[in-house]
């Protein structure tokens, strides 16, 4: 899915990361052509969900040679210790600092991708592509500590820690009279990357007249405030003999990693009710289902969706640019010959994956180099490329050959140095004219 830059773009676009195997490509307006705008100023923050990362291909970025024009600035703002961490890497001036495309960055985000444009030229083209990394699913968890029960004094001081099984959270006594004048406190941790669930099964609690639940109550709170979330850092207090939501499902997810049930009931000595009790769960869209009971008045539903299943991801980047290294050599000799032309022309750019995001359109070739006193010359490539050579030099029959260019047999892009070796046969030198020599001998006494 590409996201564009824009002058329509209000101040920074939050980016939020799907799946593994679902990339987003952020470009430049127009990519990969020029553009017609100017003065523009576009920011996204990417930002991974469910226990993943954000892997950031940089597949083109072209800033030109102004200073003053165009910029790509990409930075973590939050890391330490990778190579995004702020003020991250650049594109400006000439000087791009980015990896290339087959070496793409993981951060632990929100990563930060922020394009000024105020030239007039529209040249400047970039395409940066952000994709989720594979969440840990296997995490254990924590261990749980409650030595005293959750009527216990102090913040904190009784953590249910959630991993693989549902944990019952009910009143003290349920499903008999709980007791009055309590105050109690359950905190649920999921592991990292994963949310808590809260599914309320059963409810019978005194109820005062304004329905405020001011006297007896249970209160569920999100330590996490979350423009999306259904709960708040103060919480929602509960009280009466339906279930929260009723007659909708009555579930609550947080929106990090942690929920906090609290359980009070005043001095009043009365007959209370059977209190109130839950499952609670750790979830993860991307590792673990979610199950839940719906009390419908006196219908009970049982309701599950099972984890994301993860989109094939496109293939990765071929290796683009890589170094071709052409060594002109006498056939006779193996000498190196210095100071050779080699017209180096692009037949064929190989594999062409227009519809993936990593891929960009290799520029095509048309140069020409000369050998260094090892006979050797350098010119960038594309992996699977054919590419046409005339080679020529003083003292030597010319030689065109065709060059086919792999990368398959290795694993890392980085480790491909294709080579070419071309033998120049050397242009025989003619023989000498038949010369006539006359001597004359004298005797200088005769």
């Amino acid at each position: 899915m590409p996201l564009e830059c824009s002058r329509q773009m209000a101040g920074s676009a939050p980016v939020w990361l799907n799946a593994p195997g679902d990339p987003i490509e952020l470009t430049s307006p127009n990519f990969p052509n020029d553009f017609n705008a100017s003065n523009l100023a576009c920011e996204w923050v990417v930002r991974p969900r469910f226990g993943t990362k954000v892997k950031v291909t940089f597949v083109q970025a072209e800033m030109g040679t102004d200073c003053l024009s165009n910029s790509l600035e990409v930075f973590d703002a939050g890391s330490t210790g990778d190579i995004l961490a702020f003020p991250g890497l650049k594109a400006q001036c000439g000087v791009n600092q980015f990896p290339p495309s087959y070496d793409p960055v993981v951060s632990d985000g929100p990563v930060t991708v922020r394009f000024t444009s105020r030239g007039l030229d529209g040249s400047a083209k970039f395409k940066v592509v952000v994709e989720a990394t594979q969440p840990v699913c296997d995490q254990p968890a924590a261990a749980s500590t409650c030595p005293s029960g959750p009527c216990c004094e102090g913040e904190g001081c009784c953590i249910i820690a959630l991993g693989t099984s549902e944990e019952i959270v009910s009143s003290p006594n349920y499903p008999a009279d709980s007791g009055r004048n309590l105050s109690c406190s359950w905190t649920l941790a999921a592991p990292e990357g994963y949310n808590v669930a809260l599914n309320f099964l059963d409810m019978d609690m005194r109820q005062d007249a304004a329905e405020s639940c001011l006297n007896d109550f249970v209160n569920v709170a999100d330590p996490q405030n979350s423009a999306h979330g259904g709960l708040s850092p103060q919480g929602t207090s509960f009280c009466g003999e339906l279930v929260p939501n009723f007659p909708a499902p009555s579930l609550f997810t947080s929106s990090g990693n942690s929920m906090v049930v609290k359980y009070q009931t005043d001095v009043s000595n009365i007959n209370r009710g059977r209190g109130f009790s839950a499952v609670a769960s750790a979830i993860n869209p991307l590792c673990t289902p979610i199950s839940y009971s719906h009390k419908y008045d006196d219908n009970v539903c049982e309701a599950s969706c099972s984890p994301h299943v993860f989109p094939t991801s496109p293939p990765e980047p071929h290796c683009y640019p890589v170094d071709l290294t052409t060594f002109v050599i006498e056939a006779n000799t193996s000498f190196p010959i210095s100071g050779a032309s080699i017209e180096i022309e692009s037949l064929s750019n190989g594999v062409e994956l227009a519809n993936n995001p990593y891929w960009v359109a290799p520029a095509q070739v048309r140069v020409t180099r000369f050998t260094n006193l090892d006979g050797s010359a350098v010119q960038d490539v594309t992996e699977t490329g054919t590419y046409l050579m005339r080679v020529s030099a003083d003292g030597f029959f010319p030689h065109t050959v065709e060059v086919n260019i792999t990368c398959d047999d290795v694993e890392y892009c980085g480790d491909c140095h294709p080579e070419a070796i071309i033998e120049l046969e050397p242009v025989p030198v003619p023989p000498c004219e038949d010369v006539t020599l006359e001597v004359t001998v004298t005797d200088a006494e005769t």
